[in-house]
């Protein structure tokens, strides 16, 4: 199984994974947290394993607490990575959409 993991829930750190046939980490770091960099980060790393998004089986969010916008913007992206696709997130049915834990 091919999945791609986003880790948002750190207000510092962004980490995207690829795992399966290929397996690779892009962490971003910065004191200015920017969340909208998943999707370049996202875009790079498939870019620089020379794979498009259908390499792509499955997806992994971090759901739990953490930074608040962080894990929103990861839910969202997963989600949305998952409907288009037709892919599963977080390993549930493909008609769920993965939430936001807040305690």
């Amino acid at each position: 199984m091919n999945l791609l993991m986003i880790d948002t829930s750190d207000n510092k750190k962004t980490i995207i994974s690829l795992s399966g046939e290929i397996s690779d980490v892009y962490e971003f770091t910065s004191a200015d947290y920017r969340t909208q960099v998943s999707l370049q980060m996202i875009e790079e790393i498939l870019k620089r394993n020379k794979v498009s998004l259908d390499f792509v089986q499955e997806v992994r969010v971090v759901t739990e607490m953490g930074s608040f916008t962080g894990v929103r913007v990861g839910v969202a992206i997963a989600n949305a990575l998952g409907f288009a696709k037709n892919i599963s997130v977080n390993g549930l049915p493909l008609d769920r959409y993965v939430q936001p834990q807040y305690g």
